[in-house]
C-alpha cells in the first residue's frame, strides 16, 4: 500500500514537472504525450479506474475546442485572415499606423477566433510585409505574439484557457465579454506603448512606399459560405445557445462540402492539444481523489 502510494505520488509529480518543463530530459515527449502517459500510469497503479478517467474529461470543452479548429481550419483555407490583413493594412502606410493596425486587428480577430491561428496565419504575412518595406520586423512580430495573447482574453472562444473557465464556470458570453474586454483594449493600449518606448523606429508618422497587397487567393464561394456561417455561430454566441454545441453545429455546416478535401482541414486540428487537455482532466480527477489540493 505505501509502495503504491509513492509510486502514485511519484508519477503525479515527475508528470507536473514534465508539464511544466515541457519535456522529459533525455526523452523525445511533448506535454501531450507526458499528460497521457502519466494519466495511463495513474490508472495502472489504481489512482484512477478507467471509467472515472473517461468521465474526468470534460466533453463540452473537447468539443468546443475540436469543432472551433475546424472552424478556424476552413475560414484559413477560404483565405479569410489573409483578407483580413488585408483591410487592415490598407487604412496605414507608417510605421506607427502599422504596429497599431497589426495590434489592434490582431487583438480584435484572437478575441474571436483560437489565438494560436491568428500567430501562425499572421507571422509569415507580416515577415513578408516588413521586408517588402524595409522595416525591422521584432517589434511587428512582437505586436502579433503580444495582441493575440491579449485580445484572446476578452472572449470565452479566444484561447483554451477561457474555454475551460466558461465550460466549469457558466459565465455566459456577454457577461464575459463585458468583464474582460476592457481589460483586453487597456492591456493592447499598454502594448503599444512599451513598443513605442522600446524601438524608436516604430514611431515614424510618415508613409511607407505603397504596402504590397500580394496575390490573394480568395475563393468566394467557400469565402461567402464560411462568412455567413461564422457570423451565424457568433451571433449563437452573443445570444447565450450553447458554446460547444453552437460550434459543433458551425463546424459540420462547414464539413459539408465539394471544395476541400476533409485530410486538409483535420490536419490543421491540433490534436496534441486535444490530448494534452483530456490527459490533464484525468491528471486533476486523480490530484482530487488523493486529496493532494
Amino acid at each position: 500500500m505505501i509502495i503504491q502510494q509513492f509510486a502514485t505520488h511519484s508519477v503525479l509529480g515527475l508528470t507536473y514537472l514534465g508539464l511544466a518543463l515541457g519535456y522529459i530530459p533525455g526523452l523525445r515527449m511533448n506535454r501531450a504525450t507526458i499528460a497521457l502517459v502519466g494519466s495511463a500510469f495513474l490508472i495502472a497503479l489504481g489512482a484512477v479506474n478507467l471509467q472515472e478517467a473517461w468521465q474526468a474529461i470534460d466533453a463540452y470543452t473537447i468539443v468546443f475546442l475540436l469543432s472551433m479548429m475546424v472552424v478556424n481550419a476552413n475560414l484559413s483555407f477560404a483565405g479569410f485572415f489573409r483578407r483580413s490583413l488585408s483591410i487592415i493594412l490598407s487604412v496605414t502606410r507608417s510605421p506607427l499606423g502599422l504596429l497599431i493596425a497589426l495590434t489592434f486587428g490582431s487583438g480584435i480577430l484572437s478575441a474571436f477566433f483560437l489565438n494560436d491561428t491568428l500567430a501562425l496565419i499572421f507571422t509569415p504575412l507580416t515577415l513578408s510585409l516588413t521586408e517588402a518595406l524595409g522595416l525591422n520586423p521584432i517589434p511587428y512580430l512582437l505586436a502579433i505574439a503580444g495582441a493575440t495573447n491579449i485580445g484572446s482574453v476578452a472572449t470565452l472562444s479566444g484561447n483554451p484557457q477561457n474555454i475551460l473557465i466558461g465550460s466549469f464556470s457558466g459565465i455566459s458570453y456577454l457577461d464575459f465579454l463585458r468583464a474582460l474586454a476592457p481589460v483586453a483594449l487597456i492591456g493592447l493600449l499598454i502594448q503599444i506603448g512599451l513598443l513605442w518606448l522600446l524601438y524608436p523606429n516604430v514611431r515614424s508618422t510618415q508613409p511607407c512606399q505603397q504596402i504590397p497587397t500580394g496575390n490573394e487567393r480568395i475563393f468566394k464561394p467557400l469565402f461567402n459560405k464560411n462568412l455567413v456561417i461564422t457570423t451565424g455561430l457568433l451571433i449563437a454566441f452573443t445570444v447565450g445557445l450553447p458554446l460547444a454545441e453552437s460550434a459543433l453545429v458551425a463546424a459540420s455546416l462547414l464539413l459539408i462540402t465539394r471544395r476541400i478535401k476533409p485530410q486538409r482541414i483535420l490536419k490543421k486540428v491540433d490534436w496534441n492539444l486535444l490530448v494534452m487537455f483530456s490527459g490533464l482532466f484525468i491528471l486533476t480527477r486523480a490530484t482530487q481523489k488523493l486529496n493532494l489540493l
